[in-house]
């Protein structure tokens, strides 16, 4: 069977609660437009969620390869010395498996998936825009919670689940953050959006027809039109599908419909630059239409100054990286394991400079 977003029913045996969880999670619809709200990621939302999180207290030693020593500021790497690149501002997008409102629930572990993670990237040192599309299913620690709210310390567990364990609220926000600033050896995370599809139909209209190379064939059987290598326009019609689709029924699939993520971002990147050179503050006009989407600690001043940064880095296919790694079919959930070393090199080379 295909769908958008359903999960193979691996087997029928008993499972743990928390198994059960995820199998009723899986059964909601999904959203994994990584761009479906980069308008959003880059230009902000309404809702002010205050992020205190930049110098988290768990510090990380990767295979003995990081000394993290006074935390992300001043590292050593394969026995030279790095500083932290201070002009480098980092904004986390996550798109949500929901299309209703969202709200703070009273009790936690009841939030939605994030199954769209990406981080953005801006150097204004070196006048680059990178994004770093994170896989939902990498194998990561992320903070649980009791239902009532208490920590219960740091787990190995599915990155899209960093979100879920929370309250729906700040608490997912700050999770979610934390999940991947640990992923990336403990580099701070600036800026957050979280959006779900409610939002979608918004800024696809905000953005306009978006031309795209198509880049692989998972959905040639269902569009003839759509076969690796041709030239396709996305627009409000047709993007949902073609950013959301895959076939369940194929393990891993998850990585061909990133690879169309990865497409659809290339041309969409230089359609936002040119939207906020031509009408910055209308766009944020037209992007408190989805406030009921979206949570962010962007301000409309933060905004102002992230349209600034955005405008002054450039942006390629080559800027668009996703972690090399393993994939493993697991009992519940293909699993992501993502290569250490490859992801510790491109943490060092987006985020620090030698000295």
């Amino acid at each position: 069977m295909s769908d958008y977003y359903g999960q193979k029913q691996r087997n029928s045996r008993s499972r743990s609660p928390l198994s059960r969880l995820r199998r009723l999670l899986r059964r909601q619809k999904k959203l994994a437009a990584v761009l479906v709200l980069f308008a959003a990621v880059v230009i902000g939302g309404v809702v002010w969620l205050a992020l205190n999180f930049q110098d988290a207290g768990e510090d990380l030693i990767a295979q003995n390869a990081v000394n993290v020593g006074t935390g992300y500021r001043n590292i050593t790497y394969q026995g030279k010395n790095y500083r932290y690149n201070n002009r480098v501002t980092t904004i986390l997008y996550a798109g949500l498996d929901s299309d209703t409102p969202l709200v703070q629930y009273r009790r936690y572990a009841m939030a939605p998936r994030a199954d769209s993670i990406s981080l953005v990237v801006l150097d204004e040192l070196h006048r680059k825009m990178t994004v770093i599309a994170l896989n939902r299913e990498t194998i990561t620690k992320i903070r649980r919670y009791t239902l009532s709210g208490i920590s219960s310390g740091l787990y190995s567990d599915f990155l899209c689940y960093a979100y879920t364990y929370g309250d729906g609220g700040k608490a997912s926000c700050d999770g979610l953050c934390e999940a991947v600033s640990l992923l990336l050896y403990g580099v701070p995370i600036d800026d957050y959006v979280i959006t779900n599809r409610g939002s979608l139909s918004i800024v696809a209209d905000m953005l306009g027809p978006v031309e795209v190379t198509v880049p692989n064939n998972d959905m040639a059987e269902i569009d003839a039109r759509l076969f690796q290598g041709a030239q396709v326009t996305i627009d409000a019609q047709n993007l949902e599908s073609f950013v959301r689709y895959r076939d369940t029924e194929k393990d891993f699939s998850n990585v061909g419909r990133m690879q169309r993520q990865q497409s659809y971002i290339t041309g969409a990147i230089n359609r936002v630059q040119a939207i906020l050179n031509e009408q910055p503050d209308e766009l944020w006009n037209q992007l408190q239409k989805a406030d009921r989407y979206v949570q962010t600690n962007i301000t409309k001043n933060r905004y102002l100054d992230l349209t600034r940064i955005v405008k002054n880095t450039a942006f390629s296919s080559q800027n668009y990286y996703i972690p090399e790694g393993r994939n493993v079919s697991g009992e519940d959930h293909d699993e992501f394991y993502p290569d250490e070393d490859a992801l510790l090199a491109k943490v060092i080379e987006l985020f620090y400079i030698k000295q």
